[in-house]
């Protein structure tokens, strides 16, 4: 078909041969709020704390939930 029309077609693959996506569960877990003081100047120190924080509490959600979403327990979080 290349050749002929000069332009290559792209091929669909998706539910009924279309660009709509296969359908799969998306999981949400909302942790507790974590407190942060507002700073219109905040330091590079205070934000590598609260990401630090954030970092350490997404982790601890993940391990905590990761068992009811059949995640593997040797399976871990993993910020690159």
């Amino acid at each position: 078909m290349q050749p002929l029309l000069s332009v290559a077609l792209p091929l669909f693959h998706g539910r009924r041969g279309l660009l709509l996506p296969f359908r799969t569960p998306i999981h949400t877990v909302v942790g507790a709020p974590i407190p942060v003081q507002r700073n219109p100047r905040p330091s590079r120190a205070q934000v590598a704390e609260l990401h630090a924080l954030y970092v350490e509490r997404l982790t601890q959600l993940f391990e905590e939930h990761k068992a009811r979403y059949g995640v593997p327990e040797d399976r871990h979080l993993l910020f690159t």
